[in-house]
């Protein structure tokens, strides 16, 4: 008689890794994702620190938005190295996601203000629009982003 397994049990064996395999792998990046936006949170919470600083020793933000917001690192130079080490990108740094930075001495005659636009990967967390974006910032102009860009949540 002779002892071992069937082809049928092999490859029953082979499918039941495949499903658990494919499940951890889900929650790993689901996991990641997590890790991503938790990042993107301490960086905006440090870059909004860092401007406060900023506007305490010189009176304002930086003033800076000739028409359109942009890139973060380019907009907000002067805050490193005084400020900050360095400037801060996007986790995932594909170039079109990167936090937009907009800031001006007098927002809508309403005194100085900026506002910084973040995408989170997860589009369900509270306080982004359907694409995952939010703005944050003080006296945020409607005009740099629009109304469809709402103030993000615990920042």
């Amino acid at each position: 008689m002779q002892r071992g397994f069937t082809l049928i049990e092999l490859l029953i064996v082979i499918t039941i890794i495949g499903i658990l395999s494919s499940v951890v792998l889900v929650s790993l990046s689901s996991a990641r994702e997590k890790s991503r936006d938790a990042a993107r949170v301490s960086q905006i919470k440090e870059v909004k620190t860092a401007l406060e600083v900023y506007r305490s020793d010189n009176g304002g933000y930086i003033n800076i938005c000739s028409g359109s917001p942009g890139n973060l690192p380019a907009r907000a130079a002067a805050l490193a190295p005084n400020y900050m080490s360095r400037l801060p990108t996007d986790p995932l740094h594909t170039g079109n996601d990167d936090y937009l930075y907009c800031g001006s001495a007098n927002v809508n005659g309403s005194g100085p203000g900026y506002g910084i636009r973040i995408r989170f990967e997860d589009t369900d967390r509270p306080g982004t629009n359907a694409n995952g974006y939010c703005k944050t910032g003080v006296n945020i102009s409607t005009g740099w982003w629009g109304t469809g860009v709402p103030v993000c949540e615990g920042l």
